[in-house]
């Protein structure tokens, strides 16, 4: 091919014959498009350099390929030629471009990918780090249940995730009767003794070569206690519990027989939960539970999501202590199924979760395993109720005589005190009865006035009907004046005898009042020792003390707390702190208790035993006998106040009564004054009988 720019002016007459009739056909015939023809061909003008960039290529092949082709009709095979060239030439870009846009998108691939695996791996490494986090949570499994959960839902495409404990159903508790249901301590029987059995049964026989027995665990009779949840469903989920209800047979149906001995009666159990546990399964999938038969749903309404459950065993045993589940369920959730990765996820956590526990419960057992559950009650019974003085060996007959005498003296202290513990126990004025919450106290004195009273003036009127000489009794007006004055005078007598009673009982049951006061203050102190030890132990308990629960309620009931925060044991732990502990010590046992919230001490104080309590924790039977104490001395305390009240009132009626006296003596001594007057004594040597006589009357006189 020829170079146009190189031979421009050489073929400028062809090149001006060739690209007018284009310049023509396109359009551009003008006189500008001739000027700029004439200075392309002459090689003059700035224009040139514009051309040869942008056409000369094009030209020169065209030109080229006309040349070779020598056609009838140059021109127009040019144009033809040039028309091919600028099709080719869009389809070479095109593909340029498409080209491009697969290299720049498989550019954009790759780094997508390489994107995606580096997420991937973060998303992998996150997960890592909170299965590794729960690691540090071993002083409270609650503290973990709870950063589980946030893990679950956080690092995964669930929408509720909650943990279930196994526990054994709760007794529920007695209703409330009379006070003195519980006024003993260690009456009655407790259910919850049994509870606090281990509940895996232990081959104790080895095999042959020392071996031992795998360890068993039986499930059949626990149920699920929800204990924790995401904060969306703490409202719905967060205390409820999934039965064994006893097993229901239709008319046609037959009970079963127990396949061993001393096997549970069969159950019917809500939610298919439990077929994780009774199954011996690591893990419950289901897809759809709307396509899955027993599913109980906490709103009793079906919903359209996924369910996954997986079970939380301790590392060192193998016993199966709690479940994480999670679902998608609509409304909260997306109805999805779960992805392997999430179940893959949830399974590294629950095992994570029984290491944790694991060492907590390890902990837990190092802190029983000190014997203060036990000791500590036992102890505090000792110093409280100190056992009798043995018996002194039997002396000879010479030292036998000079013993007696030695011993007197003590026996003669100590008769005076059971003598007095004994009437104190029998008098009724000495303890009265405490109210009830709506009752009202009688007054037990006033009616036995009114009683004498009436006695009197039954006198009094028999003494009128049956008349004596009429020669021997005094005037009328001083008759009536002298029995005023006797009867007001008895009054005052029995007022008085009544003071001196209820001041005997006063300074009783002081003194009772002291001594119980004096004793719930050591057991105060002996509570207070064991709170560092007692707030570790129930701190890491992660299934519910039922015997301590009951212990913890009746305190917080007396304590005047509300009792829907403490109903389930997930709100009571809440309570379990030094502040409680303070407030026990702080308590005011001598106030007049408020029934209301005794009536609720009572029940939770009904059929407790002692060695229900002491199985459980440290604090439980302590806490009882806190109890039983701080009630001995507010039913004290408000005995002493009845009694100084009554003796208030007997010394202001004993005042009255004084009074009523002086008034009725001083009508006798107007009376009498009158009755002188009227009667003036005879002259000194007139008849001495009448001086006799009136010797005799005035004796008789002083005499009444």
């Amino acid at each position: 091919p020829l170079s146009v720019c190189s031979r421009v002016t050489e073929y400028a007459p062809a090149l001006r014959a060739l690209v007018s009739p284009v310049l023509k056909f396109t359009g551009y015939q003008t006189p500008i498009a001739a000027s700029l023809l004439f200075d392309m061909t002459s090689g003059k003008g700035m224009e040139v350099a514009y051309l040869k960039g942008t056409i000369g290529e094009a030209l020169a092949e065209g030109c080229a390929a006309t040349a070779i082709a020598a056609p009838g009709d140059p021109v127009e095979h040019l144009g033809l030629w040039l028309l091919k060239y600028v099709e080719n030439s869009s389809i070479v870009k095109h593909e340029a471009r498409l080209k491009e846009e697969a290299l720049r998108r498989a550019a954009e691939e790759r780094a997508a990918a390489e994107e995606a695996a580096r997420a991937e791996e973060a998303v992998l490494a996150e997960r890592q780090r909170s299965v590794q986090h729960l690691e540090q949570f071993t002083t409270d499994p609650y503290v973990l249940f709870n950063e589980a959960v946030s893990a679950v839902v956080k690092q995964t495409g669930v929408c509720a995730c909650y943990i279930a404990s196994l526990e054994d159903p709760a007794v529920p508790e007695p209703e409330v009767g009379d006070e003195s249901d519980a006024e003993e301590p260690g009456e009655g029987e407790d259910a919850e003794g049994e509870a606090a059995e281990p509940e895996g049964e232990e081959g104790e026989e080895g095999e042959e070569g020392g071996e031992k027995a795998p360890v068993t665990f039986d499930y059949r009779t626990k149920i699920l206690n929800y204990v924790a949840a995401n904060s969306e469903q703490e409202r719905v989920v967060l205390g409820q519990r999934l039965l064994r209800l006893p097993k229901v047979y239709g008319e046609d149906e037959e009970p079963e027989e127990e396949e061993e001995e001393g096997a549970p009666p069969p159950t019917t159990n809500q939610g298919v939960t439990f077929d994780l546990v009774d199954q011996g399964l690591n893990a419950l999938d289901v897809p759809n539970v709307l396509m899955r038969e027993g599913v109980h749903f906490f709103d009793d309404f079906p919903r359209l999501g996924a369910y996954f459950a997986h079970g939380i065993k301790l590392s060192s045993t193998g016993e199966l202590r709690n479940l994480i589940c999670c679902d998608t369920i609509i409304p909260f959730g997306h109805g999805k199924p779960i992805s392997d990765a999430d179940k893959d996820f949830v399974a590294d956590v629950s095992k994570k979760m029984g290491k944790a526990l694991d060492v907590a419960e390890q902990a837990r057992l190092s802190i029983s395993s000190s014997g203060l559950a036990k000791s500590a009650p036992q102890a505090l019974e000792l110093e409280l109720n100190p056992p009798p003085p043995e018996p002194e060996p039997p002396k000879e007959e010479g030292e036998e005589g000079e013993g007696e005498a030695a011993a007197a003296p003590e026996g003669e202290g100590e008769a005076p005190a059971a003598d007095a513990d004994a009437e104190e126990a029998a008098d009724p004025a000495v303890e009265p009865a405490e109210p009830e919450e709506e009752e009202e106290e009688d007054e037990p004195e006033e009616p036995e006035v009114e009683e004498e009273e009436e006695e009197e003036e039954e006198e009094d009127e028999e003494d009128e009907d049956n008349p004596d000489d009429v020669s021997t009794k005094p005037p009328p007006g001083v008759e009536k004046s002298t029995k005023m004055v006797a009867k007001a005078t008895k009054v005052l007598v029995k007022t008085q005898k009544t003071v001196k009673k209820f001041t005997r009982a006063v300074k009783k049951l002081t003194k009772v009042a002291e001594k119980e006061k004096a004793q719930r203050v050591f057991v105060t102190e002996k509570v207070q020792s064991v709170m560092t030890e007692s707030l570790d132990e129930l701190r890491l308990m992660f299934r519910t003390p039922h015997a301590t629960h009951r212990a913890l309620k009746a305190v917080l009931y007396m304590l005047g707390k509300s009792a829907d925060t403490f109903d389930t044991w997930t709100k009571c732990r809440t309570h379990c702190n030094i502040a409680l502990f303070g407030e026990l010590q702080a308590f005011d046992a001598t106030a007049d208790r408020v029934m209301p919230h005794w009536k609720g001490v009572r029940a939770c104080m009904k059929d407790l035993k002692a060695e229900a309590l002491q199985s459980e924790a440290i604090i439980g039977d302590l806490l009882r006998i806190y109890v039983l104490h701080t009630k001995k001395v507010a039913k004290a305390c408000w005995a002493q106040r009845e009694a100084e009240a009554s003796l208030k009132t007997a010394e202001e009626q004993c005042k009255l009564d004084q009074a009523a006296v002086d008034e009725v003596q001083k009508i006798l001594d107007e009376a009498l004054e009158r009755e002188k007057l009227a009667n003036p004594e005879p002259e000194e040597g007139e008849g001495g009988e009448g001086e006799e006589e009136g010797e005799g009357g005035e004796e008789e006189e002083a005499d009444e």
